[in-house]
């Protein structure tokens, strides 16, 4: 079953990173969120949103652009070590 992978966590536990991210980045609110999830399990982005992955950046979140190849192959290989 799909739930079985996956994490629900509560808005008050990201809700004060988001804001700073947002205040750090100007990034939109949606964006933040993902960023400050990211930053909170100290986990990466994965994005096709070129302007969320600079943000991310930004914020100290590792993050990929999945349409840029370089980003794309680098990933990849990150997570073929990972297996």
């Amino acid at each position: 079953m799909v739930l079985e992978h996956v994490n629900v966590m509560g808005e008050e536990l990201v809700h004060n990173k988001a804001a700073e991210t947002a205040l750090l980045t100007g990034c939109r609110a949606v964006d933040a969120y993902y960023i400050a999830v990211a930053k909170h399990v100290n986990g990466i982005l994965i994005t096709n949103d070129k302007t969320m992955k600079y943000n991310a950046l930004k914020a100290g979140v590792e993050s990929y652009y999945l349409l840029d190849d370089k980003d794309y192959k680098t990933l990849i290989d990150k997570l073929q070590k990972l297996v």
